[in-house]
């Protein structure tokens, strides 16, 4: 703050008085050191220009050739970085589009069938036209990969005759096992009947 009757400038923190020419010179002191640093940086950023400049001139950048692609190979390749895009987000896509049709259900219920009632207004076989061309096109995966894998499948085919026959022949050989330990049981008992009739016989005879 100037004072008029003084000559001096107060310091409004600490109270001192301060002469004109103090002042004066410290404000200069600080705009000239502000001016230099202004002029360091332009000239720093005017030869980081011109260096640069240098730099290219000496060591060109190969320019990119672009290839023009057709309206079909954009619409591949679009589609191939959505299928690209989908298999690294697919978590949270399919929790996000679950989350929203459990919360817009009856949106979803009423705008699928409006459509149903104008694709058949559009085309009343529009249905049977749709399972028909599902069914062809299922068919000929299944005999695309049938004739890719034949020999696969057959041999599956194979490996399970042989595993259900030899069980069957397991099994009937077990069953002749018990048959043969049946038979074999059998005499003994008779044995047995033929033993204690002759014992109680001559137990009979003694008595007598």
């Amino acid at each position: 703050m100037l004072l008029l009757r003084r000559n001096k400038y107060k310091c409004a923190l600490c109270g001192k008085l301060w002469k004109q020419r103090f002042i004066d010179d410290k404000n200069f002191r600080e705009w000239n050191q502000k001016q230099r640093l202004e002029l360091k940086r332009q000239n720093f950023l005017e030869y980081k220009r011109e260096y640069s400049k240098a730099y290219n001139a000496l060591h060109p950048r190969p320019k990119k050739t672009k290839v023009k692609l057709s309206d079909e190979e954009k619409k591949q390749r679009s589609k191939e970085s959505q299928k690209k895009y989908y298999q690294l987000h697919k978590d949270i896509k399919r929790k996000s589009s679950s989350n929203w049709e459990r919360q817009n259900k009856e949106y979803r219920n009423e705008y699928h069938r409006k459509l149903r009632e104008k694709q058949l207004q559009q085309n009343p076989n529009y249905y049977k036209e749709q399972y028909m061309e599902n069914r062809d096109k299922k068919l000929s995966q299944q005999k695309v990969y049938y004739q890719i894998c034949r020999e696969r499948i057959l041999q599956k085919a194979k490996d399970k005759y042989k595993l259900k026959k030899a069980l069957a022949l397991e099994e009937l050989q077990n069953s002749k096992d018990k048959a043969q330990e049946a038979q074999n049981r059998a005499p003994n008992a008779h044995f047995i009947l033929s033993d204690l009739l002759s014992f109680s016989l001559n137990l009979n005879s003694l008595l007598s």
